[in-house]
């Protein structure tokens, strides 16, 4: 069983509704965002996370307490709760306070 299937790949060279740029810019411009966040995030954890392991190695007891319930707490949290948290945190920032409509399906 053959299909035969004509692939349009034209479709990316054509513009987009409003005529300002085609939808291969669009894919290639989210494509650059996408890799630009991924390697900020990727710094940050990996500073995050060598400033929080040090912490953990310290010989201040205080000190290496506060590393230690850093990871204890983001270890023994459902992962789907932080998620859900920081969701709902990150929402009311960026929309300014719609984020309880979202979190409840508009209530």
């Amino acid at each position: 069983m053959a299909l035969n299937y004509k692939w349009n790949w034209g479709v990316f060279f054509e513009t987009i509704p409003s005529g300002d740029v085609t939808y291969l810019t669009w894919i290639l411009h989210g494509l650059g965002w996408t890799v630009s966040i991924s390697l900020c995030a990727w710094v940050i954890a990996l500073a995050l996370g060598s400033i929080v392991g040090t912490l953990r190695t310290v010989p201040h007891r205080g000190i290496a307490m506060i590393g230690h319930a850093w990871v204890e707490f983001f270890r023994n949290v459902p992962i789907l709760l932080q998620l859900a948290a920081m969701v709902g945190i990150g929402d009311d920032e960026i929309s300014g306070g719609a984020g309880s409509d979202v979190m409840t399906g508009g209530a």
